[in-house]
């Protein structure tokens, strides 16, 4: 006798609502290679998986079976089907909707996946997607260990992602039932090549590319604020931590995010700490989860790290890292008084220093020449790093910083900023060659990006010579990953100095910055 069961599970947000969300972490799969089966039967999109010699091979599993087999699925099986789904965020065309197929003596339990794209779309969208993660590895091509990783992935994740506040609305409308309405938001693809997405889109775009520069991570599931979460643990030095990357990219207002804004009061932080969210703001009490057996996050060494209270990205160059403090302003503060400060932290020593300190005013009524004004208390001042330089705004202008000599340049200033309106810059991010910028009249505004490129002259950027002797670079790795996307091409010279040949692919950009970094 045969049965068929479909267990819809909410169709493709139930993957999260009643899995990722609901389900406690338990025990790693007795068969050690149901994952690898698993996985490479859903990358082959089949439409049937025969799970019966797992089920038959695991005496536990068996047993739960011939006693109840609806709950041996519903609380065993699925779990660990959606387990090879969480720990492959490239099965993102795999949609969470399963039925399940089995006989009396379960030789045959025949998992049947429903899937969101064609083979070929996949095909395309795993293109984009590898291209997606192989830029943001660039992004922190000059980490030199573990800490460093995690900390730039975390960093850019958070600068080029937005949550998807619509799809949030949505569910407050109709509750966890039915079709999200942007099904990529809940996972790696979202985040990494539609640039949007919710907690599991940060969450499972995080963990893919820790895996892939070798740093362990994993994904953890509850409640913040009474509202399923889902956030990761990261191993750094032998020991756990939690890093929440969504709680460290929050939407102004509730509405809209905020263009290079970094936080890091989640990052690296240990179990008491994140517990102690629950005193300290109530919409941010983490509740409803546990850790996998075995494994703890109590180590503190970074609770009261120097980037704590840092709200903007950190970068490196050579020895240190930078990032830019602020000072709240307030009613009485005097004009003309520096109020942002770029820092630094040197890596040897851990020595923090000013290097620079400047004014930026925030205006909302009146201007720096009137008697009468208002302004933003806060400071949306950010940093960026390129060419060997630190680039940074105030509210009406973008300056570099050259570290070697200590000269301050003038980069750009936007036309018509200030005015009776009060335009002004809300932060800046770097893309390749090209500064983004915010223009608005207010932080709760949606951003409105500007563009602006950098010549050879301002960045400081220079054309490395043609040489024999390939060493390379996270810059080479972003050439060729430009090149196999068709957004520029590679010149003779160039592919011959990297030993390339022919078509230049995303994996040829993996292999060098993969060397770039000394993975391999």
């Amino acid at each position: 006798m045969r049965t068929r069961k479909s267990v819809s599970l909410f169709l493709a947000f139930a993957m999260i609502v009643s899995v990722i969300w609901f389900t406690p972490v338990i025990a790693e799969a007795s068969t050690p290679d149901f994952e690898e089966f698993v996985t490479a039967e859903l990358e082959n999109f089949q439409s049937g998986i025969n799970v019966g010699a797992y089920v038959q091979g695991n005496a536990q599993w068996l047993s739960a079976a011939q006693a109840d087999f609806s709950s041996f699925f519903q609380n065993t099986l699925s779990v660990e089907y959606f387990r090879v789904m969480r720990n492959n965020p490239q099965l993102f065309h795999v949609m969470s909707e399963v039925k399940v197929m089995w006989n009396s003596s379960f030789s045959v339990v025949e998992l049947e996946p429903a899937y969101s794209m064609s083979r070929t779309q996949y095909t395309e969208a795993s293109r984009r997607f590898n291209a997606a993660a192989a830029e943001a590895l660039a992004y922190a091509g000059n980490a030199s260990n573990d800490f460093e990783k995690a900390l730039f992935l975390h960093d850019y994740l958070v600068l080029n992602t937005v949550y998807d506040i619509e799809n949030l609305r949505h569910i407050e409308r109709i509750g966890f039932v039915g079709t999200p309405l942007n099904p990529h938001s809940h996972d790696a693809y979202g985040a990494l090549v539609l640039g949007k997405a919710v907690c599991e889109g940060y969450a499972y775009a995080y963990v893919h590319l820790l895996r892939q520069v070798g740093v362990e991570s994993r994904i953890i599931t509850g409640y913040m604020g009474g509202v399923p979460h889902a956030w990761n643990i990261v191993k750094i030095n032998g020991s756990w931590y939690h890093v929440d990357v969504t709680a460290n990219d929050p939407v102004v207002g509730g509405e809209h995010d905020m263009h290079g804004f970094v936080s890091h009061e989640h990052f690296l932080i240990s179990s008491a700490r994140l517990n102690s969210f629950r005193e300290a703001n109530g919409n941010q009490t983490y509740t409803g989860w546990s850790l996998p057996a075995g494994i703890s996050a109590d180590s503190t060494n970074f609770d009261d790290a120097f980037f704590r209270d840092v709200e903007t990205a950190i970068v490196k160059l050579g020895n240190y890292y930078y990032w830019i403090d602020s000072i709240p302003l307030t009613t009485g503060f005097n004009r003309g008084v520096d109020n942002n400060h770029i820092r630094s932290y040197n890596i040897s020593n851990g020595r923090i220093e000013t290097v620079h300190s400047f004014e930026a005013i925030w205006y909302l009524e009146g201007t720096e020449h009137s008697t009468s004004f208002r302004f933003d208390t806060g400071s949306y001042a950010r940093i960026a790093t390129h060419d060997g330089k630190l680039y940074f705004n105030t509210a009406k202008e973008i300056y570099s910083l050259d570290l070697a000599t200590g000269e301050i340049t003038l980069i750009h200033t936007p036309a018509n900023l200030g005015g009776t309106d009060n335009r002004f810059i809300f932060g800046i991010t770097i893309s390749g060659n090209e500064i983004l910028y915010s223009i608005k009249v207010r932080a709760s505004w949606a951003d409105n990006i500007s563009r602006f490129t950098l010549s050879a002259a301002s960045s400081g950027g220079t054309t490395p010579p043609v040489t024999t002797v390939v060493a390379f670079t996270t810059a080479d790795a972003l050439s060729v990953l430009r090149a196999a996307t068709g957004l520029s091409t590679l010149s003779a010279a160039d592919m011959t100095r990297l030993g390339l040949s022919g078509t230049v692919t995303t994996a040829d950009a993996l292999t060098i910055l993969r060397a770039a970094t000394g993975i391999n």
